[in-house]
């Protein structure tokens, strides 16, 4: 260690840290750029075959610096790798589909490289490593891996309870003497060297051991503080309302408005958060604080994960950065706004994910074409919209053709707009202009969605409510026509919304089938007509028939009861009784069972049905209907349910539900 002697090239020295220090939150576009080739030109890839999907979220691939890895909306796994280098792209091998969903949150604590062995570790759902030379993927019988450090001779890595290491040389694993406490604070990093554990153990890389530190953890109990944060050479603490900074064996409070449980990133020396209209800056050394003024559109308020670079803020989800340097908010002119997802940055480009393609651009271009968002105009220019539409009666319209009058009166104004939320507004027009239109069943539907003059929203809205209508009338060869012609009439890429999933069209054709094959069959009548009725429950369980989270049942419980008037000796009838019985409380049952009352009056329906039908062939199921009920009901009585199971068992000892039946009893006998 260099010892200095005189006491004035100490001071010398000294100033020359603490400059260096107050400059370190100066930002420097000076560093690598995350591709290994130099964008001339801003290009763009499409995701022309994906189908129905539609990308979500995005990340660099921790690989390959010119690849991109995309999610899309259908499922975790459904992945896509993108290489910006030929522009082209694969789907995602499925075994890194694992990384993906810590690669934008936690990147540095799951991805880091050791130079030295020329490979990546990679936690997830395990430990793993990539060579990179070899493009060789390992993994290692670990449990779920948080965090990853990388030390001469050895790995560590946090799991949710342990702190562990592999030997690089022989390739064992082993763990440090220490339960971690299932917390999000179990482990924090100090410096390179140390880790704090459980807020009062530091563990030493190099040495190999623990070391009890009684005098922090008393520190933290006074503040009442937590880990919060951390950084090479920045330690910042949570308690209660306040943040802390850890200035060597004290902890400073940072200064308002500084406050816990706020979004807060470390960049450099300088700590920021977003609070309000205003990102705040914290310099570590110096104690300064400055404010930078932010204000995007209202409906974008809800987003506020940021990215620092360079001079300037960027918006995670949004085209929208604010300048460190004039202080003014910027946003991009980016045509397809309302399919834009996610942005990313590096030191020379900038990555825009949207729905369906990738668009890369030089920053300083980015950057230079990018407008000045003028908070006041702003603000203005939205009131006097609203003016107009007030103005022109907006919502009063009863009729399509005075509807549209005045949906085109309002694009015509505002259409050319770049004001997002006005065109949010103007989208949301497309159906809410139409929204005291009466159409008249089924012409004015079929008129209206084939119009290519109007809103594609509308027609769509006109289409949903044609087929709706029909499934509500049984009318099932008209459901299944009239759901082709969003394909044939209204497909437009990704815009067209029908209000129905394939599952519903899966039971209409189920219902169709049933319906197709009684018509062959020579079945007798009585037969036919409850199968028919019975088969309506795949019609009832559709979003044609569904409100408020449940499905409306009417339609089948009035087939069944018209059942059975019509054949009331039937050898179907009990049948037919039970279901109606079973579905008529079925709602109840989904709201977490039903009350006292009805569960009485359920049990007393039940045994009333066993004595109008004592030779029914479903006894079984009604008998564990009473089962149930009375297990609801008796909680405070077990034995009346005990006395039930047992003879259920007895009677039934080869039956479906046995095993549900023994399972509630056992449970019952070891409830205190």
């Amino acid at each position: 260690m260099i010892q200095i002697k005189h006491n004035a090239a100490k001071v010398n020295f000294i100033f020359l840290i603490v400059l260096v220090a107050l400059q370190s939150c100066v930002k420097h576009d000076n560093g690598e750029c995350n591709l290994s080739f130099k964008v001339d030109s801003q290009f763009q890839i499409e995701f022309s075959d994906t189908l129905n999907s539609k990308a979500e979220s995005f990340c660099f691939s921790p690989f390959d610096p010119d690849r991109i890895w995309v999610k899309l909306n259908t499922g975790y796994q459904n992945l896509l790798e993108v290489n910006l280098k030929t522009k082209t792209y694969t789907p995602l091998d499925k075994r890194y589909a694992a990384f993906f969903p810590n690669l934008d949150t936690d990147r540095k604590k799951i991805v880091v490289h050791d130079n030295n062995d020329s490979l990546i570790w990679l936690g997830g759902d395990k430990l793993y490593s990539y060579n990179i030379w070899q493009k060789r993927l390992t993994e290692y019988n670990t449990a779920y891996v948080l965090q990853i450090f990388v030390k001469p001779g050895r790995i560590y890595f946090i799991t949710r309870n342990e702190l562990c290491y592999l030997e690089k040389k022989s390739g064992i694993i082993g763990k440090v003497e220490i339960i971690l406490d299932d917390k999000s604070d179990s482990h924090f990093v100090i410096n390179d060297s140390l880790i704090l554990l459980n807020k009062h153990i530091n563990y030493n890389f190099y040495a190999h051991e623990l070391k009890k530190d009684d005098f922090f953890y008393k520190e933290l109990l006074l503040k009442n503080a937590s880990p919060f944060l951390s950084e090479p050479g920045i330690e910042l603490y949570s308690g209660f309302d306040q943040l802390f900074i850890r200035k060597g064996k004290s902890f400073v409070a940072l200064p308002e408005p500084f406050k816990a449980n706020i979004s807060t990133k470390i960049d450099k020396q300088c700590v920021w958060q977003s609070a309000g209209n205003y990102f705040f800056e914290y310099n570590t050394v110096s104690g300064e604080v400055k404010k930078y003024f932010f204000r995007y559109p209202f409906s974008w308020q809800y987003n506020s994960d940021f990215i620092i670079d360079g001079n300037y803020i960027w918006i995670k989800d949004k085209p929208f950065f604010v300048s460190l340097t004039d202080g003014k908010n910027y946003t991009s002119q980016i045509k397809d706004k309302g399919s834009f997802r996610k942005i990313m940055v590096d030191n020379c480009n900038v990555y825009l994910l949207f729905q369906n393609k990738i668009v890369v651009s030089q920053k300083v271009n980015f950057i230079r074409d990018a407008t000045y968002f003028d908070a006041s105009k702003y603000d203005t220019d939205y009131k006097e919209f609203h003016l107009f539409l007030d103005s022109i009666g907006v919502y009063k319209d009863t009729t399509v053709t005075s509807a549209y009058r005045t949906f085109t009166k309002i694009k015509d104004k505002f259409g050319p707009s770049n004001h997002a939320e006005i065109q949010e507004n103007i989208t949301q027009l497309e159906t809410e202009c139409f929204s005291r239109v009466n159409l008249k069943f089924p012409d004015e539907n079929i008129k209206c969605y084939k119009d290519e003059t109007l809103p594609l929203p509308f027609r769509e809205s006109c289409l949903n409510d044609l087929i709706k209508k029909y499934a509500r009338q049984q009318n099932v060869k008209k459901v299944l026509f009239y759901a082709k012609e969003f394909n044939h009439v209204l497909a437009n890429g990704d815009t067209a919304k029908p209000s129905f999933s394939p599952g519903d069209i899966d039971n209409v054709l189920k219902y169709k089938n049933l319906l197709d094959s009684l018509k062959q069959s020579n079945l007798p009548r009585d037969s036919v007509e409850f199968l028919k009725a019975h088969s309506l429950l795949n019609l009832c369980c559709t979003s044609w028939f569904e409100a408020e989270g449940m499905y409306n049942y009417v339609v089948y419980r009035t087939a069944l009861k018209q059942f059975l008037r019509k054949y009331p000796g039937s050898n179907l009838a009990d049948n037919a009784e039970f279901l109606y019985l079973t579905n008529y409380y079925t709602n109840w049952e989904s709201e977490g069972g039903p009350s006292t009352d009805m569960a009485k009056e359920m049990i007393a329906r039940y045994k009333d049905f066993l004595k109008k039908y004592p030779d029914t062939d479903i006894e079984n199921e009604v008998d564990y209907k009473i089962f149930t009920l009375m297990f609801f009901l008796e909680e405070k009585n077990p034995q009346k349910i005990i006395e039930s199971g047992n003879r259920y068992i007895r009677n039934y000892p080869n039956d479906k539900h046995l095993e549900d039946v023994r399972y509630r009893l056992e449970n019952l006998k070891s409830t205190p």
